[in-house]
C-alpha cells in the first residue's frame, strides 16, 4: 500500500514503479501487481492525467482520513 501526500518528483517515480510492476513485474513476485495507491486530495492541485490513472489499478483518491479508513477496510488484505 502507498500513501501520496501531495506529487513529488519522488512520488511521481514510486507511481511509475507501480504501473511497471502491475504490467511486467509480477512474474517475479505475484504481490507486487497487487499494489494500492490512495492520493490525499487536499495536497495537490489536480489529479494525474486520465490515461495515466487508468494504467494503475488501485488507485484512489480520499479527502479526509476516514474516508482513507473506508478504502483501506474495502481491501482485507490491507487491513489486516
Amino acid at each position: 500500500m502507498v500513501v501520496c501526500v501531495g506529487f513529488s518528483p519522488g512520488v511521481l517515480i514510486e507511481l511509475s514503479f507501480i504501473k511497471y510492476h502491475q504490467k511486467y513485474g509480477g512474474y517475479k513476485d505475484p504481490s507486487l501487481r497487487n499494489i494500492h495507491c490512495f492520493i490525499d486530495e487536499r495536497c495537490i492541485d489536480q489529479r494525474l492525467p486520465a490515461t495515466f490513472e487508468e494504467q494503475i489499478t488501485g488507485l484512489a483518491y480520499y479527502k479526509n482520513l476516514e474516508e482513507l479508513a473506508t478504502l483501506i477496510n474495502q481491501h482485507p488484505d490491507l487491513s489486516q
